[in-house]
């Protein structure tokens, strides 16, 4: 069984998925452990369901999507939101 690659870009940079991944297991293939900071500290918040603030990312300009439930998209572009500094 072969596996198509899947292209995305996170925060501007080109990276590659699988296809049926979730964007959460796409970022996590990459080496992103962390996509949200806390609001007081900006601490990294880690991809973890505890937290849901910490699986929320602007996809395709939609903000406030769970990157584990989301399927991964050929050509989505993903980015971080509610961070600091601004990444946009």
């Amino acid at each position: 069984m072969s596996v198509n690659s899947v292209e995305f870009s996170w925060n501007g940079k080109p990276m590659k998925g699988q296809e049926g991944d979730s964007i959460f297991a796409a970022l996590y293939r990459n080496g992103i452990r962390s996509i949200a900071t806390t609001r007081k500290r900006h601490q990294p918040l880690g991809l973890s369901g505890s937290y849901v603030s910490g699986l929320l990312a602007r996809v395709n300009g939609i903000p406030n999507v769970r990157v584990d439930c989301a399927p991964l998209e050929c050509g989505a572009t993903i980015t971080q939101q509610n961070c600091w500094p601004t990444t946009q």
